[in-house]
Parts: structure tokens; sequence; C-alpha cells
């Protein structure tokens, strides 16, 4: 800015004085966790944040992670850390880092072939109680009785007796 004044009889005075116009904050509109189930493939891990006009967002997966204004995207169950910032335009400043988590669950195990009771007879020696069961999505496991401890090995006894064996699907 210049000015100038002039009064009548007096010597004239002229100056100058710097005005600045600063940049703006930065505004973010923080992206949000997708919610997700493991399916064998990459998935988007969350929806899109917005720079609201004040410049651009960038994303990365992990502290190691490279910024980049892709959406990240994950594969395997388990949990994420998404960063993001703003980088500021020429009228607006950077928005600094911030993270979420985004978590990819299980995907539910499932049981192709439940296994089924044998008829048996006392011969002295263990037998089998089960034909094994299979499973696509884990391995399967069993126990005899509530109090027993799951193995992958099919159970087995030697007296004459009812026996309940329980079974399941263990996770990949």
């Amino acid at each position: 800015v210049h000015y100038q004044v002039s009064l009548a009889g007096y010597t004239t005075v002229t100056g100058s004085r710097d005005v600045v116009i600063t940049k703006a904050a930065g505004s973010v509109t923080a992206p949000t966790a997708k919610s997700l189930t493991y399916t064998g493939s990459a998935q988007t891990l969350i929806n899109a944040g917005s720079a609201n006009g004040t410049g651009t967002i960038y994303y990365k997966k992990g502290s190691s992670g490279t910024y980049s204004t892709s959406l990240p995207t994950g594969t395997s169950a388990g949990t994420y850390t998404v960063y993001y910032k703003v980088t500021g335009d020429s009228n607006h400043n950077d928005v600094a880092e911030a993270s979420i988590s985004v978590t990819i669950g299980y995907a539910s195990g499932s049981i192709s072939t439940h296994p089924s009771a044998k008829t048996l007879t006392y011969t002295g020696s263990a037998q089998t109680l089960i034909t094994a069961g299979s499973s696509s999505t884990g391995s399967m496991r069993y126990k005899v009785g509530s109090n027993g401890t799951y193995s992958s090995s099919l159970p087995t006894a030697t007296a004459v007796g009812t026996y309940t064996v329980y079974y399941y699907s263990s996770g990949d």
C-alpha cells in the first residue's frame, strides 16, 4: 500500500506499507473405515475423505507406506492403519497427518462334511469313534466330552460307553 499526504502549506509526506494476506487454514473431512470381511481379494479399506477445496488429500497404508491420492487396499484379515493428510493449495495451509484403523474381519468357517458316529463293539483296543469331517476354510478339530482338549486327531476310546464328540472347523 502506498500513501501520500498533502496539506496546503506543508511538505508532502509519502510512504508505503507492506500488506500480507496469509494462507487460510486447510480443511479436511476425514475418511471413514469400511466394514469388511475377508474375501481373498484386495478390498478398498476406506471411504474417501475430502480436502474441501483447500488442497489435495493423500493416503498411505501403514507408517512405512508411501503417500498417494489412491485409496489404500488390503487383502488379509487383520487391522490396518491408514494415514491421511492434506497438502494445501496456493491459498490454504497443509493439514497435519492423522490416521484411522480399519479391520478386515475373518470370514466365517464352514464344514463341508460333518463327522459321523461309528457303530462300534467292544474289542479291548482303542477304536476311532467317528469318521472324519472336512472343511474348506480351515482344519477340523475334535474333543471327547465338554472338558476334553481339542485336537486334529480323531478321538478314540476303549471302554464300553456313550461318548459325546465335539468338533469345529478352525480358521486358516
